[in-house]
């Protein structure tokens, strides 16, 4: 296995490369889930802050929270420079190639001293080291992130074979991702630092291996020489397109929206699930008339959206034929709004589990369907943007749909604190993580579990607590979704197959000529 830059050329990329850059995606998504979403939990519950007074603690948890928000704008940002290099450096070895594996190398290292170098202090100095180290981390994986991104476009510009790419690797991102957001929050109770700590160790080895694998043995299509036009763009040039074009502006908040409520529902939900349903994972029981406790609650609730939205993904090539984009977001948003509504209601109240989970599945198959008819729209940005300026900005605006993500994932983070605090949690929050640090420290002097519960449940007020954060849970994501939906419905001019399907003949055309000119 030579490392050396491969090429191929036409719509047809080779099966290896298609198939492993598929099938990455559970390692990569799954890492992705858990610094993302789960980081969070593991520094209210886990970190060196969780056995802090309460006085301490609320003003460092609050702390991170923001700083949180900020590294993952700033990893936002960093996602959009790459994409400048990325479409103007000159690498021997293959462009996509090189970024992932400088993005890879960088994004690890930071990650262990996140672990393994930031806890050996306390107190804001444990602040200071985490936030340096998980912004860095957050930084090097956006480098890796536009190059994995951006290579669909560079694979084939036929949509039918484009869709069916990325059904099958959204398919894997379902698995990796829900995998780990429904096992993170049912380990953490009981043992929170040791077993998360496993857990990311699993993880970051497993997507170092794969990612290797697939950058030894990646093709990279062959493309026409960097014009001195191109060359010319600056570092912000995806900023200057995202906002010179309403389409592209319209398009990339759309997908922001949607991520934004799927983080809300999947990110936010472990807590709530601790504190309705009881603290606890397998091996315990639930708190009054739970079937479950929480831990297990949260798995396999996690368990049952992961297969909607993975089920939805072998389903949308199908219905994509059989119907427009319109008519199924139409189709989607009518389901959502009876999935989001139940669940406020009934769905997410203790003793209603079989209904949460059947819910929970034909919600996730409604948002997967959405995300497919969106992450589609986005990559046709490259072609409308080709199309309408005569230029290849493959990098730059995929980039777009990257930021979308990662600040959508800033955003979320802020948005979990501001519901804990608007529904009164965070002192509670606080006494948790104390618990916790004390049965780290001295295991099984108290029956813990119990102890937890009780201090839960006799909290004052804490049922109308969890009515304002299920609100955050519920109809906060559908009201964000629906005029994701509507906009994309009444705004975004690629969600119309025909006019599209025009775009890219002449677009097609355009890149054949300018491909013959460069090979002359």
């Amino acid at each position: 296995m030579t490392f050396k830059n491969r090429t191929f050329s036409g719509d047809n990329p080779p099966k290896l490369t298609v198939r492993t850059y598929e099938f990455i995606s559970v390692f990569r998504d799954g890492l992705f889930e858990f610094f993302s979403l789960f980081m969070l939990l593991y520094v209210q519950l886990a970190s060196p802050i969780a056995g802090t007074p309460s006085s301490s603690y609320i003003p460092m948890f609050l702390t991170i929270t923001l700083s949180l928000v900020g590294a993952r704008i700033l990893a936002a940002f960093t996602w959009t420079f790459s994409s400048h290099f990325l479409s103007v450096g000159k690498f021997k070895y293959g462009r996509y190639r090189m970024c992932n594996l400088i993005g890879l190398i960088g994004s690890t290292f930071f990650f262990l001293l996140v672990f393994f170098v930031a806890p050996l202090v306390s107190g804001w100095a444990y602040v200071a080291l985490f936030v340096i180290f998980y912004t860095l981390m957050e930084c090097s994986y956006s480098i890796e992130d536009i190059a994995y991104w951006s290579f669909i476009n560079t694979l084939t510009s036929d949509e039918n074979r484009k869709s069916k790419i990325a059904s099958v690797m959204n398919l894997f991102v379902a698995i990796g991702t829900y995998g780990v957001a429904s096992i993170a929050p049912a380990v953490t109770a009981g043992n929170a630092k040791m077993n998360l700590t496993i857990l990311a160790m699993v993880l970051l080895s497993l997507d170092f291996i794969a990612e290797i694998f697939f950058i030894v043995t990646m093709s990279e299509r062959q493309e026409p020489e960097i014009s001195q036009l191109q060359k010319k763009t600056n570092i912000f040039e995806p900023m200057r397109i995202l906002f010179s074009d309403k389409q592209i502006l319209v398009t990339t908040l759309c997908v922001f929206l949607l991520f934004l409520a799927q983080d809300c529902l999947i990110g936010n939900s472990s807590t709530y699930f601790f504190y309705e349903y009881g603290y606890g994972s397998f091996g315990t029981d639930g708190y009054g008339n739970s079937l479950f406790p929480g831990g297990v609650v949260s798995f396999i609730f996690t368990i049952c959206f992961g297969l909607g939205i993975a089920i939805s993904q072998i389903f949308y090539p199908l219905l994509a034929k059989k119907m427009t984009k319109k008519y199924l977001l139409v189709m989607t948003l009518g389901i959502l709004v009876f999935t989001y509504v139940y669940l406020f209601v009934f769905g997410f109240k203790s003793g209603n589990e079989i209904g949460l989970f059947v819910t929970a599945f034909v919600l996730a198959f409604a948002h997967g369907l959405t995300y497919m008819a969106m992450t589609m729209n986005s990559f046709d940005l490259s072609e409308y943007y080709e199309y309408k300026n005569h230029e290849d900005k493959n990098a730059p605006v995929q980039s777009l749909k990257a930021f979308a993500v990662i600040s959508a994932n800033g955003v979320q983070t802020g948005i979990f604190y501001a519901f804990l605090a608007m529904a009164g949690l965070v002192n509670l929050n606080s006494t948790v993580a104390q618990l916790e640090a004390d049965n780290a420290a001295n295991p099984g002097i108290l029956d813990f579990i119990a102890n937890v519960n009780n201090t839960i449940h006799s909290t004052q007020g804490v049922n109308e607590s969890l009515t304002v954060y299920r609100f955050g849970l519920t109809l906060f994501p559908l009201l964000i979704t629906a005029a994701a939906i509507l906009l994309t419905i009444f705004v975004v001019s690629v969600n119309d197959e025909k006019k599209f399907a025009l775009m890219t003949q002449q677009v097609n055309k355009e890149r054949e000529n300018r491909l013959k000119e460069s090979s002359k």
